[in-house]
């Protein structure tokens, strides 16, 4: 009975998220805002790697370091370089594959003056 009863919930919710991410979206670039969406994979709280920033989702990218996506948000912050773009952003790892670009290795707080 539980499992009948969880998985509509699920994919009410789910339905409902995506639902509300898209119209989020849809508001943001109706704007004039200098905007840039940081899409992170998974959070996890373990040590920065680095992180991976890629225009398209890519396979392999399970789990991005908190560290790693404040890292991320800090160097655009500075860099402007997905200025009214979406960004997917995942930790650097060995699973990793694709045309993806590494930024900042280290903590966040390393890259202030």
């Amino acid at each position: 009975m539980y499992i009948h009863i969880a998985f509509p919930c699920q994919a009410f919710l789910s339905h409902n998220v995506v639902a509300e991410h898209n119209r989020v979206e849809e508001i943001v670039n109706g704007t004039t805002l200098a905007w840039t969406i940081a899409r992170p994979s998974a959070l996890a709280n373990r040590p920065p790697t680095g992180y991976l920033a890629s225009l398209k989702l890519q396979p392999r990218t399970y789990l991005t370091a908190r560290a790693d996506l404040a890292a991320f948000i800090a160097d655009e912050l500075g860099r402007n370089q997905h200025v009214r773009q979406p960004v997917f952003v995942a930790s650097r790892s060995a699973s990793c594959t694709g045309t993806l670009f590494v930024q900042h290795v280290g903590p966040p707080w390393q890259m202030l003056p």
